[in-house]
């Protein structure tokens, strides 16, 4: 398993106090994390085999972070997304949301002269504002041979993500078809209201 999150400094308490507030908060934005993670660390080591199929299920446990991970020269076969078999589709990188969860199958290499980098990096464009102590990378490993050396960090300038929607379950469930018979309409708002952000 393979988990990714976004890690605060602080605890709820404390910030629920300044976020709540509308004159400490009058924008109503969230707070922004400190840094990424993978596994609860940073440089976490993944060991492998070389000629072997793996298969990983990924959660982003995160607060708050859509993230992306990419491994390097890897790809990724997708076989399941939030407990849902789907066909297979191979991708190079992955976006997933918050509590999102993906099964994929990794092959390895079929020699270990080199060890791997794998990079998630936090999708900091949902956020209101980008603090200049937010680190959105966090790197790890594919670890072939533990005795040679690791990886420089990964550097990915754009990520080929597919569209979710586009998965088709193994099943081959169809959608519902023809026109619903009601509709339901639920409008949100954020507002001010007895001094609180709401």
């Amino acid at each position: 398993m393979l988990t990714l999150s976004d890690w605060y400094h602080e605890q709820v308490l404390p910030l629920a106090n300044i976020y709540l507030d509308p004159l400490q908060n009058p924008t109503g934005g969230e707070p922004v994390p400190y840094s990424a993670l993978m596994n609860d660390g940073h440089n976490v080591k993944l060991n492998v085999k070389p000629g072997k199929t793996y298969f990983i299920r990924i959660i982003n446990m995160a607060a708050f972070s859509q993230s992306y991970l990419h491994f390097d020269q890897h790809k990724m076969t997708i076989v399941e997304i939030d407990g849902i078999y789907t066909e297979h589709k191979e991708v190079d990188s992955l976006y997933i949301a918050v509590a999102q969860r993906y099964g994929v199958l990794l092959k390895t290499k079929h020699t270990t002269s080199t060890n791997y980098a794998a990079l998630a990096m936090l999708d900091s464009t949902k956020f209101d504002n980008v603090p200049t102590y937010l680190n959105t990378n966090v790197t790890g490993y594919l670890v072939y041979d533990d005795k040679k050396a690791l990886p420089l960090d990964l550097v990915v300038n754009s990520f080929d993500i597919i569209d979710d929607f586009t998965l088709t379950p193994y099943d081959k469930l169809h959608l519902f078809d023809g026109t619903p018979d009601s509709e339901i309409v639920v409008a949100l708002d954020f507002f001010e209201r007895d001094g609180q952000n709401r």
